[in-house]
């Protein structure tokens, strides 16, 4: 018999890199809120530094308003137990989306074949689901397998995803009418999946890891970065990147050509850096992030805007990279990377970047690279995002 209890409210504060994006765990994940199944992911989320908070809504024993839900720029949602009410869920999630809200779902919500553990109402019959619902469940190891974006923002950072012992994911392949297939397991089932609207993205894993179960995702893997990364991208304004040493760019006489979609190689990346970018790109009220991965630990890097895309986009050699943005250049800010070679940066950039509603700007990062491979030149570039301003 599950324990009912009075509902409440967590709320964390997120550490020093805190991005001014607030995100809350929307979900029926078991009936006791103080339990692992809610603290696991919550500690994950905000252990990754681009939340000012993530709080937990367990809808075991309420469901949220539309009002109550209009506090955080997006939401993830799951079920390991049954929700109080799946249809008014539903409901409120669709209406979530409607006025702007980005929903991340996980399994069991986007698996199970209890209908009562999914969400319901209008969620179903408006088409907003992702993978197609009450497929059933696989379980058993499986890692990260084929990514058919490596480009997508919310792969930005993910270079492995161990399952487990447990692994559970969706057994149906099956993608809603518009929706667009990003990264699988090993074993081909759905990983990443994004919907017709960039509000939407389903990721078939289930959000605790061997930190609460043992049947949970593997810790040490990139789980905490695919549920950050899927709520970021929802909550905001998609970018545009461009310009990468893989061909499709002017090729460095050095050779230093990256893998698809990944700047220019450096001396601890073959694949180069990755710079986007998640927020809110209005230019009223701006709440951008820059997030830059597989740079040089420890070393500072400088985030730049200009007006043009360089070579009509393809960029020219510039020291071990390319300079893919020029022409009106505007230095951002200086930063250093952590011990990893991430960089997470809150840049209010409607302000430091002088825009206006309907401007297209483009970024990009310049970083140090002591070793300097292989063009020895010290210093390297990311690929290019654009930005398209709102109001």
């Amino acid at each position: 018999m599950l324990l009912r209890i009075t509902p409440i409210l967590l709320c964390l504060a997120g550490p020093t890199l805190a991005q001014g994006i607030d995100v809350a765990i929307v979900a029926a994940a078991d009936s006791n809120t103080a339990s692992c199944h809610f603290a696991d992911p919550q500690a994950k989320l905000l252990g990754t530094g681009l939340f000012d908070s993530v709080d937990v809504i367990n809808v075991y024993h309420t469901t949220p308003s539309l009002a109550q839900l209009q506090n955080y720029d997006a939401i993830i949602c799951w079920t390991n137990v049954t929700p109080a009410d799946y249809v008014a869920w539903g409901d409120v999630t669709a209406d979530y989306v409607d006025a702007g809200g980005g929903v991340v779902v996980t399994v069991f919500a986007n698996s199970t074949t209890t209908t009562e553990r999914r969400l319901g109402g209008r969620w179903v019959t408006g088409g907003y689901e992702v993978i197609v619902s009450q497929g059933g469940n696989h379980s058993g190891p499986a890692t990260l397998g084929a990514v058919h974006d490596a480009t997508h923002p919310v792969m930005a950072g993910v270079t492995s995803f161990d399952g487990g012992t447990g692994g559970y994911r969706p057994l149906s392949t099956a993608l809603t009418p518009g929706s667009t297939l990003i990264a699988e397991w090993s074993d081909g089932k759905v990983l990443v999946a994004e919907g017709a609207s960039s509000r939407r993205i389903d990721l078939g894993l289930f959000p605790s890891s061997s930190n609460c179960f043992t049947g949970g995702w593997v810790a040490s893997t990139d789980g905490a970065r695919l549920m950050a990364n899927a709520l970021l991208h929802t909550a905001g304004t998609p970018v545009t990147a461009y310009c990468f040493c893989d061909g499709t760019g002017s090729a460095s006489p050095c050779g230093n050509q990256g893998a698809a979609g990944n700047g220019c190689e450096n001396s601890v990346s073959t694949a180069g850096a990755n710079l986007t970018g998640f927020g809110q790109a209005s230019a009223s009220a701006s709440s951008m992030t820059l997030f830059g991965t597989n740079l040089i630990p420890d070393e500072p890097g400088l985030y730049f805007q200009a007006n043009n895309l360089v070579n009509g986009g393809l960029g020219s050699v510039w020291n071990d990279g390319l300079r893919c943005a020029g022409g009106g250049l505007i230095r951002l800010q200086l930063v250093f990377t952590d011990g990893s070679g991430n960089s997470a940066t809150s840049i209010d950039l409607a302000v430091k970047g002088e825009v206006s509603a309907g401007d297209t700007r483009r970024y990009q990062m310049w970083y140090r690279d002591p070793v300097g491979s292989p063009c020895a030149a010290f210093s390297n570039t990311s690929n290019g995002i654009e930005i398209t301003w709102g109001l």
